[in-house]
């Protein structure tokens, strides 16, 4: 029996960042109704990125004083790469609330840009606070970010797996609870444009400390695998045993089928209604509902001995991750003005029967190209 290398789990996790954001870039397109497949894209995401920075700061010793400053540095190192991407969409994508908000309004967009600027656009209800649209991630990273020496610091205690397993389904719990209670809110009526609709949409899938259970999740799955597997040396990966190779194909396509059906049910009529009707219910369509699934997802692509896994940890898929965290970023400015051009060049009735093709080919490849011209100036900029 061969024993994958701790270097190759990770590579085909990187792998993972492809499929996450494919579901995304789909989500977006709307083509015909993807929403779900979005919503679950951006779960693995968090889990993802937390289970990851666990493998690679435990018993590393890296954080060697933890206060307020040195966390905040620690985070802003994390984000700076693509903090001048974001600076760059931001301002592209302005250009239109200001031109539609001309008359009124331009305080609020000024307050929505100083936000921006500093990452905290999401602490607030306001209406569309991020000005390009995904860059909501980016200010809910930061605030993961900051808390991960906290987070190390505490799992490093922790030497039973059973512990991290009970520790898990706590934390399924506390989602689920303060999801529900969320669900009671009441989005209060705003006649002045600058608030949001829906208060419980902006909690449960944007707000910083409710969105962070997820990454949370994703450390403590990272730290069972650690403690399952890494420090006892017994991946059983690579294996030429038939048995072994079709029950980890088995698994994964199950799971896979799983989040189909979830996201299914989900754009079903009736399924928002089917639980706690007299509650906010979409609530549990936002983040709860994906969190188990990502988890299984993330743990067989690191742990089996599937195709799946293979294929994720292929040169060929390595090198797409590498460009997936500017094409997050980009892709939504990107859908943005060529919807525009689009409406210049053939009119709006053409646009909105071939919108969604538009977006899922052209847009595919503008995409694919800013995002390989982003990775080489920052490249370039770095080694300077």
């Amino acid at each position: 029996m061969s024993i994958q290398t701790s270097n190759k789990k990770i590579k085909s996790l990187q792998g993972l960042r492809v499929i996450a954001f494919l579901g995304v870039f789909l989500a977006h397109s709307e083509i015909i109704k993807f929403g779900p497949l979005g919503i679950q894209s951006v779960s693995i995401f968090f889990i993802l990125s937390g289970f990851v920075m666990l493998l690679s700061y435990y018993k590393k010793n890296r954080f060697q004083d933890i206060s307020i400053r040195d966390n905040l540095l620690f985070a802003w190192n994390k984000v700076r790469g693509l903090y001048p991407l974001h600076i760059l969409t931001t301002i592209l994508m302005l250009v239109f609330l200001v031109k539609s908000d001309a008359d009124h309004h331009l305080l609020l967009l000024f307050v929505k840009l100083l936000l921006n600027l500093f990452l905290i656009q999401e602490w607030f209800p306001l209406a569309n606070a991020s000005i390009n649209g995904v860059s909501w991630y980016l200010s809910v990273s930061l605030f993961c970010y900051f808390l991960f020496p906290y987070l190390l610091h505490a799992l490093e205690k922790i030497r039973n797996k059973k512990d991290v397993l009970l520790l898990l389904i706590l934390l399924f719990e506390f989602q689920f609870i303060l999801g529900l209670l969320v669900s009671t809110i009441s989005t209060p009526n705003d006649s002045t444009g600058w608030f949001t609709n829906d208060y419980t949409y902006w909690l449960t899938y944007k707000f910083p400390p409710l969105r962070l259970f997820d990454f949370i999740i994703g450390t403590c799955l990272g730290l069972l695998y650690k403690l399952s597997f890494v420090d006892q040396n017994s991946l059983p990966v690579g294996t030429s045993d038939s048995k072994s190779s079709l029950l980890s194909e088995f698994k994964i396509i199950s799971v896979l089928i799983l989040s189909a059906l979830l996201e299914i049910f989900v754009l079903s009529s009736t399924a928002a209604h089917l639980f706690l009707p007299n509650c906010n219910s979409h609530w549990w369509t936002t983040a709860f509902l994906y969190s188990i699934p990502s988890c299984l997802i993330i743990w067989l692509t690191a742990t089996g001995n599937s195709f799946w896994s293979r294929w994720l940890a292929s040169n060929r898929m390595i090198k797409l991750a590498d460009y997936t965290k500017y094409a997050f970023l980009i892709h939504f400015t990107v859908f943005t003005y060529l919807g525009v051009l689009t409406k210049l060049l053939f009119g709006k009735k053409f646009y909105s029967l071939y919108d969604s093709c538009i977006k899922i080919t052209i847009g595919m490849v503008l995409t694919i190209f800013f995002s390989v011209l982003a990775d080489q100036i920052i490249r370039k900029i770095g080694h300077r």
